[in-house]
């Protein structure tokens, strides 16, 4: 059915075994998998699928998933080409990177261009405290302070979602 290449771990269609060569491993079942070990088999799996994983939580996942990975990548008609894996933890990191900066230019927030208004009278925050000073920016203003004007007097950012999850403080 499938043949394994053991160098790359790249699995490729085949009619026999005869078909597979000596530098790979025909494949006709999950069953010849369990000959693997399983750091093999977390190569064939990253090199047969499109997201790379790191550890499986135990053998029979790992047996499970590296099947159904090289099956669906002999199935579709343009395998997974060879291509230098990347640690799972590094392409989380980029598709994070990639998501919160939508639409932003480098090195402005959420909050750029708004106003932060008060919902409480007193300041909520313990006295002496940092939160409690960049919350002292935000009273006495009615009609809100500018997000920049806000970071320009010293408000921190952490401090504004702390007080935005409490809703204390609103965006407009």
């Amino acid at each position: 059915m499938l043949w394994i290449n053991t160098k790359t771990f790249i699995a490729k269609p085949t009619s026999s075994k005869s078909d597979a060569g000596n530098s790979g491993i025909y494949v006709d079942s999950e069953k010849v998998l369990e000959t693997f070990s399983t750091s093999d088999l977390e190569s064939i799996y990253n090199a047969n699928s499109p997201t790379p994983v790191k550890k499986f939580q135990d053998r029979a996942t790992a047996l499970a998933r590296t099947w159904k990975a090289v099956c669906a990548a002999i199935a579709s008609t343009n395998p997974v080409e060879a291509t230098p894996s990347r640690s799972p933890t590094k392409v989380a990191v980029e598709a994070k990177k990639a998501a919160s900066s939508a639409g932003r230019p480098r090195g402005t927030t959420q909050f750029a261009g708004k106003t932060i208004v008060a919902l409480v009278e007193e300041n909520p925050r313990r006295a002496g405290t940092k939160g409690h000073a960049s919350f002292a920016i935000l009273l006495g203003n009615a009609k809100g302070v500018p997000y920049e004007q806000y970071i320009a007097k010293g408000g921190r950012n952490n401090d504004l979602r702390w007080d935005l999850a409490k809703k204390w403080v609103a965006l407009k």
